[in-house]
């Protein structure tokens, strides 16, 4: 997982909280798609609030408060994804985004995450003080 350098100063945008919450959702963060998922890895099971309250060790209210935060401040995003295919039941997910602008894991993001996170001012932020090229590795 890669954090890219200068993310400490997200903090002044950020409560203590919300910081602490945003950093220990960084293992979570799946290649690519930016999916939170067990393990971070793209056959993990996509987390729910539940699942990542258990994981972490944070009371699912203040998971829950502390998500809905970082989702209103572009830090999160939830997102519904599923497949439509008229032979099989149409199923959907409930699942939860990293900004890419913000949380980096591998080299290549994919077009529809940054399209997600593209009005939310992190990556004008992250070209203006954070270093591009850069990352802090956790």
């Amino acid at each position: 997982m890669k954090l890219f350098e200068g993310t400490s100063k997200l903090i002044k945008f950020l409560s203590n909280a919300e910081f602490t919450t945003m950093i220990a959702l960084a293992d979570f963060v799946c290649y690519n798609d930016c999916i939170l998922r067990n393990h971070g890895i793209r056959n993990g099971k996509i987390l729910d609030i539940n699942s990542m309250s258990e994981l972490l060790g944070i009371p699912y209210s203040t998971l829950t408060r502390n998500i809905n935060s970082l989702i209103e401040k572009g830090v999160i995003a939830e997102v519904k994804t599923g497949t439509i295919n008229p032979d099989e039941t149409n199923k959907s997910t409930k699942c939860y985004l990293a900004n890419p602008d913000i949380y980096l894991r591998g080299t290549c993001i994919n077009t529809t995450v940054q399209a997600i996170f593209e009005k939310t001012g992190w990556k004008e932020y992250r070209d203006k003080y954070m270093l591009d090229k850069d990352f802090l590795e956790l």
